[in-house]
Order: C-alpha cells, then sequence, then structure tokens
C-alpha cells in the first residue's frame, strides 16, 4: 500500500486533559513560532517546499523555491506545465514518466534528482522528494515535498567519479596492485590483481587459497609479522602460479581498528618482474662481454707470446748470426782496407744493437722470464727496467707464491703491475714506489704503493684501472683503491682457485 500521510485535526480537550493555563498559548501563537521556525529552516538549509492540490492541479511554492529556480518572486504559473517546462530537455519525458507512476500509485513517498535550466542558462541539479497528504476519508488531497539545490554535491560526485576512473585506468595501464585483508588474511578489496587474476578470484581468499602454501609462504611471512608486530614493512617478493610468475616489492602495513588494535592489512605491490628480467639479460649480457674479452685478451697473449718466440728465435738467431759474420769479416780485412774494416765492425755493432732491440721487444711483448722462472722473477725484471726507465726509485717485496699461480693468473697480475706502473709513471708525479707480492688465505696479492699525490675520485675509472678490475673480475679477484695526499695504494687480490 503506497505510504501518505493523514492530515488530521484536534478540538481542544479533545484528548481527555485539561490544558494547563500556563502552556496554553495565546490564539495563533503556536502556529506562528512554528512558521517561523519553518522559514529559518528553509533558509539556512536552502530547500524551498512545494505543494500540490491534488484536485484542482494548482502548485505552490515557497519564495526558496522560486530563487532555486531563478523565478522573480510570484513568476512561478503554479501549474505542472509550467514546473516542468523548467526541467532540463534531457531529464523533462523521464520525470514526467515517473510523475504520472507516482499518481498511479497514490501519491507514494519518493525522492528524485533532475536538472532545471534557470532564466539566466544556467543549469542547476535538483533533489525534489515528497509524499501524498490523505484527508480524513483518507484519500490522498496533498501532494507536500520540498526541492533542494544539489548541484554541489553533484560537482563533486561527478569529480570524485571521474577521479575514480582516472584511477582505475592509471592502475589498470600500471603494475601496482592495491589491497586490504582481515586479520585471516583473506583479501577484503583489491585492485589490478596480479598474475592475470580478477578481483572476483581474489576476493574473500587468502593467499595460500590462491597461490598453493609453498608459493604463498614469501607473502604470508611478511604479512603474518606485519599483524603481530604492528609494523609496517618493505620487502621484494617472487610469487609462482603455475606457469605464471613474478617478482614484487610489497609494502604492507597494519590497519588500526576503533578498539585501536591491528584489524588487518593494507598494502600495495608494484610488479617488478619486467625491470628483473632486464637486470638479468643486462648482467648475462655483461658476463658476455667480460668472457668475449676475456678471449680476446687470452688471444692477444697468446698472439703477442708467439710473435715474442718467433721473433727471439728466428729473428734474433739471424741477427746473431749477422753480427758474427761482419766481426769476423772486419777480423779478416787486411791492413789496405782499413776503411773497409771500420765499416764492418760499425755494421757489426749496429746489428748487435739492433739484436738487444728486439730482445726487448721481444720481452715487452711476453718477457721469457715469466715463462722460465716464474712470477716472482718476471717482476722483480720488470721493476729494474721501469725503475731505469722512469727514474722513479722502486722497491720490491716477495713472499712466498704457494702454489705457483696458473699461467692464466700469472699473465694477469703480471699485467696488472705494469698498468698500475704505467699509471705511476704518467700521473702519480711520485718519487718512489713501493711493490709487494705474496699469497695468503688462499689469496694471492699484489700490491702497488707511491708516494704521489693521490687520485681524483673521477679518475678511479679511468681506462687503465678499468682494464685491471677487468682482469681480476674474470678470477672473481677484486681492485680496491686508497688514496691520500700522501700517495695511492692499489691492491688487486685474485683467489688461488676460483670459485666452482
Amino acid at each position: 500500500m503506497a505510504k501518505t500521510l493523514t492530515a488530521s485535526k484536534v478540538a481542544p480537550g479533545e484528548s481527555g486533559k485539561k490544558p494547563s493555563p500556563r502552556a496554553r498559548p495565546r490564539a495563533g501563537e503556536g502556529i506562528d513560532a512554528a512558521d517561523m521556525r519553518l522559514r529559518v529552516a528553509r533558509r539556512l538549509l536552502r530547500f524551498g517546499v512545494w505543494d500540490t492540490d491534488v484536485a484542482t492541479g494548482r502548485e505552490t511554492w515557497t519564495p526558496e523555491i522560486e530563487e532555486i529556480f531563478g523565478e522573480e518572486p510570484g513568476g512561478f504559473g503554479g501549474r505542472f506545465a509550467d514546473f516542468l517546462e523548467a526541467i532540463h530537455p534531457d531529464d523533462r519525458a523521464r520525470f514526467a514518466r515517473e510523475h504520472a507512476a507516482r499518481v498511479g500509485q497514490g501519491y507514494p513517498e519518493f525522492s528524485i534528482d533532475f536538472r532545471i535550466v534557470r532564466r539566466d542558462g544556467a543549469v542547476r541539479w535538483i533533489n525534489s522528494r515528497g509524499v501524498g497528504v490523505a484527508g480524513p476519508d483518507g484519500k490522498v488531497e496533498r501532494h507536500v515535498g520540498i526541492c533542494i539545490d544539489v548541484t554541489a554535491s553533484k560537482e563533486s560526485e561527478s569529480a570524485l567519479g571521474t577521479a575514480s576512473a582516472q584511477i582505475a585506468a592509471a592502475l589498470k595501464s600500471s603494475k601496482l596492485l592495491l589491497f586490504r585483508q582481515d586479520r585471516d588474511l583473506r583479501y577484503t578489496w583489491v585492485a589490478n590483481p596480479a598474475l592475470g587474476f580478477q578481483p572476483t578470484e581474489v576476493l574473500g581468499q587468502t593467499d595460500e587459497e590462491i597461490l598453493g602454501e609453498a608459493e604463498a609462504k614469501p607473502l604470508v611471512d611478511v604479512k603474518r609479522r606485519v599483524l603481530r608486530t604492528g609494523l609496517g614493512e618493505h620487502r621484494e617478493v617472487r610469487v609462482r602460479h603455475g606457469e605464471r610468475e613474478g617478482s614484487f616489492e610489497l609494502i604492507a602495513e597494519p590497519e588500526i581498528g576503533p578498539d585501536g588494535q591491528v584489524c588487518g592489512i593494507v598494502g600495495a605491490a608494484y610488479d617488478v618482474s619486467d625491470r628483473r628480467r632486464a637486470e638479468a639479460d643486462r648482467e648475462a649480457m655483461h658476463r658476455q662481454l667480460q668472457d668475449l674479452a676475456a678471449h680476446q685478451r687470452d688471444a692477444l697473449e697468446a698472439e703477442r707470446g708467439a710473435v715474442a718466440k718467433d721473433v727471439h728465435d728466428q729473428v734474433g738467431a739471424m741477427l746473431t748470426g749477422i753480427a758474427m759474420k761482419l766481426s769476423a769479416m772486419a777480423d779478416r780485412a787486411t791492413p789496405e782496407c782499413v776503411e773497409l774494416k771500420g765499416e764492418l765492425e760499425e755494421l757489426a755493432a749496429l746489428t748487435r744493437s739492433t739484436l738487444q732491440a728486439t730482445r726487448e721487444i721481444c720481452a715487452r711483448l711476453r718477457p721469457a722470464v715469466l715463462d722460465d722462472l716464474g712470477l716472482a722473477e718476471a717482476c722483480r725484471w720488470y721493476l729494474r727496467e721501469w725503475e731505469r726507465t722512469s727514474g722513479i726509485a722502486a722497491t720490491l717485496r716477495v713472499g712466498k707464491l704457494e702454489p705457483e699461480p696458473d699461467d692464466s693468473r700469472r699473465i694477469d697480475l703480471f699485467r696488472i703491475l705494469q698498468e698500475l706502473l704505467t699509471n705511476v709513471a704518467r700521473h702519480a708525479g711520485a718519487s718512489a714506489v713501493e711493490v709487494s707480492l705474496s699469497s695468503a688465505r688462499r689469496e694471492y696479492r699484489l700490491r702497488v704503493a707511491d708516494d704521489g699525490r693521490g687520485m681524483a675520485a673521477g679518475t678511479r675509472g679511468g681506462f687503465g684501472l678499468s682494464g685491471v678490475r677487468e682482469r681480476a673480475r674474470r678470477h672473481d679477484g677484486r681492485i680496491d683503491i686508497e688514496t691520500s695526499r700522501a700517495g695511492t695504494t692499489v691492491t688487486a687480490t685474485l683467489p688461488i682457485r676460483s670459485p666452482a
């Protein structure tokens, strides 16, 4: 049955109680006071009252409705058609249909939102609500209600809806998952679930139920710790579900209930799977480049060794033979050939000088002492030559090398020494260098310390040091640099055996 109000009149004293003389108002005083309070309420709450006489169809508006609709005082025609004319064209048919339905249903209580177009062209949102008022015979005599300008609320709702849609779109195109879980770690809200899940597959479920107990353990351990300690956590976790897997930066914060206790978890998870895959690819490429560089260095060392051996054995032997032949020819020259003898002796001396230069070149390409006598003697020989050519005092301390480095480590430690001493000669401005070579704690250690001006931070990654680092890195070693105004110490540490 439609809900209506019944208008009734109660005669004085009809309640059976005699009014107190002190409480009895003067004639009209109660009605005036109530009317005044209603007017104040309408003004403060910005609503107007409308009243429709069902029998005549005549509508009455309070001034507040005229103000809301942009009408001059008394400008409303008082007919339903006049009211309908003010409604926005896009809402007019809908309003008329719903009004007709209300009439057919006996004017039940209703609430409807619609737009109007004021005389100044402004569009406003109105909420109108009302109810039928029945007379003494139970039939609806009047249709009474209010109109409220809800434009601000509608605009806020629209802005909120737009913002929500934008956030939803942004989330959908992002890799950010937002969620809320109760104390049982069941999902009560989720936005943009990961690994291809839909919200309906997640809501009401726990991580174990979704992923399986073993796969969910990294997630659950973090979340249970948050519930237990009441402290938020930020971790990276890896999650797998069937063929789908991913890495996520997880932020989990405790949700505090009205009683001050932890009642659940709110959090976010950012999918960093692509980043981790890119890092893995980059690392793999870097390793490939390192392997290629190491292969190139090995090939270069082999070529240098082969060239040095060929030049030493073949060219050296030929130059030795030429020098000996020239000396013999000079000795056999007759006294009458003094000038020829001098030229032969000069050619023999030049050949011996060429032979010595050839041997020095071969030593730089690949010192024979490195293969014949080992790393320590090769370092000792090279340091003497470097001191002679650079003019910088150099000392060497050699400890036990047990075992003797294999060919690859021996070559790289020797080349590291060469490159470090080259840097000292070119850049350090040093007057003295101390070199130490030893093995301890399953490591080979080569240290070069100079008393130069020190190394600026920006020069520590120069080409020379980059080569040094690469040589150490290929054996899982490291390069440590200590620098100050008193000079620079560079230490190369290589494990005796690389980790398997």
